[in-house]
């Protein structure tokens, strides 16, 4: 076997890092839409020691005449992270988020369209998106190839849409959240010709925290982000 075959033969295993919960920390924050068409009320609140959301969006029956009849509303965490500037052959990234719901209500009667939906996105980048149901956990992965030292926004997010095709009726959508887990993984797609430079890279990415957070729930009520729900 010739030393080409003997080096191409080596794997390189990725690197996973665990993201959250909690929700906190250097680099997260919370974030959520703004204010709602007219005849249209909105509820958004944040768990940051679960990752947990609850999303609340309706509309009013017989609103005045040009008012809107779309809207939405959505929550969710993001986490700002700037990819290592070495080593550079570590560029393909992978994140998963898993939802955890609860209860997930949807009103669309007289032929209104309630949805309620799970994202994970590169802010810049198309979402992945999924339909939401009560009670009944999703996965969305999404993956990037990301420039060395540079800095990027993760944001997991859920939320209501509403079409109100039917001004007699009010319209309704909810999403509770119980929690979050966001993870990360990194892939080594250099030079297989060099091993030694992937094992020097497997070193340093181990050494170079790509995310703080807190180590515990426990830790997170200690340091008063409690839970809101």
């Amino acid at each position: 076997m010739s030393t080409a075959t003997k080096t191409a033969a080596i794997p390189h295993p990725p690197i996973v890092k665990h993201v959250a919960p909690p929700y906190m920390g250097m680099g997260f924050s919370t974030f959520k839409s703004g204010t709602t068409p007219q005849n249209f009320w909105s509820a958004i609140a944040h768990d940051v020691t679960r990752g947990g959301m609850v999303v609340q969006l309706g509309g009013q029956a017989n609103p005045p005449p040009g008012t809107n009849r779309y809207a939405m509303a959505y929550a969710g965490f993001q986490y700002e992270f700037k990819a290592p500037a070495t080593p550079p052959d570590y560029s393909s990234y992978v994140f998963r988020a898993k939802f955890n719901p609860g209860p997930v209500s949807v009103k669309n009667t007289g032929g209104n369209i309630v949805s309620t939906f799970c994202e994970i996105l590169l802010v810049g980048g198309p979402p992945k998106q999924q339909q939401v149901v009560s009670n009944t956990p999703l996965t969305l992965y999404t993956d990037y190839s990301l420039e060395p030292n540079t800095t990027y926004k993760m944001q997991v997010r859920c939320g209501v849409s509403i079409l109100q095709l039917s001004p007699a009726y009010a319209p309704y959508g909810e999403v509770i959240i119980k929690d979050i887990d966001l993870e990360m993984t990194r892939f080594y797609d250099g030079d297989n010709g060099l091993p030694g430079h992937a094992q020097a890279a497997m070193a340093l990415s181990e050494m170079e925290p790509i995310f703080e957070s807190v180590g515990s729930i426990e830790e997170a009520q200690a340091k008063g982000l409690t839970g809101i729900f």
